[in-house]
């Protein structure tokens, strides 16, 4: 009988050993899939402000960006104001999406300001493009920070590059947490 008392013990002492391991494993792997997801979301945020910015600079007005054309971001509710007197060697443009959400062509909704400032013409060897999100907010997720592009001119192949860094800090829509993401990469 005392035989079968440690034996249950030992029983039951592996079952709890082994599911909290398991427990443990389930929550390493949730941690990953946020990771993978919060990285996703801060790729795509940083995307879509380059997006954006090259929309903008690259068509310099609005009647472009109320079309339904594949590429177009922006929609009737974002505005355009071009400035070339920022500095003497810096223009400006502001995209204004307005204090509301507004639906852009992309499906996501933004509200808020993209700053772009650019030296040169928007497309020239060495123009270094700075945006800055100014209470910006894409699908009510919070965008601050800054993201520049330099162009590097063409490589021996004829193709445009360019080297980008971002640091960006996204306070996420459901309150739960806050991602900072920072990034360089060659384009």
């Amino acid at each position: 009988m005392k035989k079968l008392g440690h034996i249950l013990i030992l029983g039951l002492s592996l079952t709890v050993i082994f599911s909290s391991c398991q427990k443990k494993q389930k929550k390493e792997e949730d941690t990953d899939k946020q990771s993978a997801s919060e990285s996703s979301l801060a790729t795509s945020i940083n995307n879509d402000m380059n997006n954006i910015a090259d929309e903008a600079g690259r068509n310099k007005n609005v009647s472009s960006f109320k079309t339904s054309e594949a590429s177009a971001v922006l929609s009737s509710c974002a505005t355009l104001h071009f400035d070339t007197l920022v500095s003497s060697n810096a223009d400006s443009i502001t995209i204004n999406f307005g204090n509301n959400n507004c639906l852009c062509g992309d499906g996501r909704y933004r509200r808020g300001t993209l700053l772009v400032v650019y030296t040169g013409k928007y497309r020239d060897s060495l123009t270094t493009i700075n945006v800055t999100p100014l209470n910006y907010f894409v699908n009510d997720n919070k965008v601050s920070g800054n993201k520049t592009v330099k162009n590097l001119g063409h490589n021996a192949q004829g193709h445009l590059v360019y080297d980008i860094s971002a640091n960006l800090q996204i306070v996420k829509a459901d309150n739960s947490g806050t991602i900072q993401w920072t990034g360089t990469r060659q384009r």
